[in-house]
C-alpha cells in the first residue's frame, strides 16, 4: 500500500497532482448523509419548540446549525471541551442568528440536570 505524502505546496504543482487529490477526496467522502441519519434516528421534525437537544462534542456546531435549518425550533445546546473551536461556533451562531447555546464542558461532567435532553 502506498503511503500518502504529507500535504505541501508540491502537491499543487501540477494538474495531475490536483486531479489525484480530487479523486482521493471523492473516494474518501462518506457514503451516507450523517446529519440526515441523526435527524431520522432522533425523530427531529419541524417545530418541536418544547424539545431540547444537546450535541456533546459539537466542534464548530455545524450539525446543530443544520438541525436548526431543517426546521427544529426547540432549544439547541452545543458543548465541547475545546474552547478554541467553540469560539468559531459562537461567532458563526451570532452571524447566522441560529439561537444555539454553546458552552465549554467535559462530556464526563456535564453541568446540566438529569433528563433535560
Amino acid at each position: 500500500m502506498k503511503s500518502i505524502p504529507s500535504l505541501g505546496h508540491h502537491n499543487y504543482s501540477s494538474d495531475q497532482n490536483l486531479l489525484k487529490r480530487l479523486a482521493f477526496a471523492q473516494y474518501c467522502r462518506p457514503q451516507i448523509d450523517l446529519l440526515k441519519q441523526i435527524v431520522r434516528l432522533l425523530g427531529i421534525t419541524k417545530g418541536q419548540a418544547e424539545k431540547k437537544l444537546i450535541d456533546v462534542g459539537c466542534g464548530n456546531g455545524q450539525n446543530l446549525v443544520q438541525i436548526r435549518a431543517n426546521g427544529f425550533s426547540g432549544e439547541l445546546f452545543g458543548v465541547d471541551i475545546a474552547e478554541g473551536i467553540l469560539k468559531i461556533a459562537q461567532k458563526s451562531n451570532r452571524a447566522k442568528k441560529t439561537r444555539i447555546h454553546f458552552s465549554v464542558g467535559d462530556a464526563l461532567a456535564l453541568e446540566f440536570p438529569d433528563n433535560v435532553f
